[in-house]
């Protein structure tokens, strides 16, 4: 809703009903079988990598007729299969290269729930909220 009103402000053209139309499209084209990937169109100035995602994810859901393990989906195992790497990225099993996001609650059973990042693994190295922090603030100076 944000990036629509700066939209607005750049151009003349009414961006709600293209907005519309899209989530329109997202939902049939779910609903036909096709791919979906979730990603951003960066360099937008209200869309910051990674935090943009997860706007994006509960949009898929909330008003993209997705459910919440198919929009999970577009972020992981969707992406692996259309790069050709599903048999080594994209799940969690035996073999798979995989960092992980751990979460306070269910994303399966509401979206949302993706805002709640408990803890990161990358490369096998756990970092905990405190671990996460340091890493946060170290970026801002």
């Amino acid at each position: 809703k944000e990036q629509l009103a700066l939209r607005a402000a750049d151009s003349p053209a009414d961006w709600n009903p293209i907005y519309r139309s899209t989530l329109r499209d997202i939902k049939e084209m779910a609903d036909a079988g096709v791919l979906i990937l979730s990603g951003t169109d960066t360099p937008v100035v209200t869309l910051i990598p990674g935090f943009s995602l997860l706007d994006e994810l509960e949009l898929l859901v909330k008003e993209g007729g997705m459910t919440p393990l198919a929009a999970l989906q577009a972020s992981t195992v969707n992406p692996a299969r259309a790069m050709g790497l599903a048999d080594s990225v994209g799940l969690v099993g035996p073999g798979f290269v995989a960092d992980l996001l751990l979460l306070d609650r269910d994303p399966t059973a509401d979206i949302s729930a993706v805002r709640g990042l408990h803890a990161v693994v990358r490369n096998g190295r756990l970092f905990d909220r405190n671990a996460l922090e340091r890493l946060r603030e170290e970026g801002r100076q």
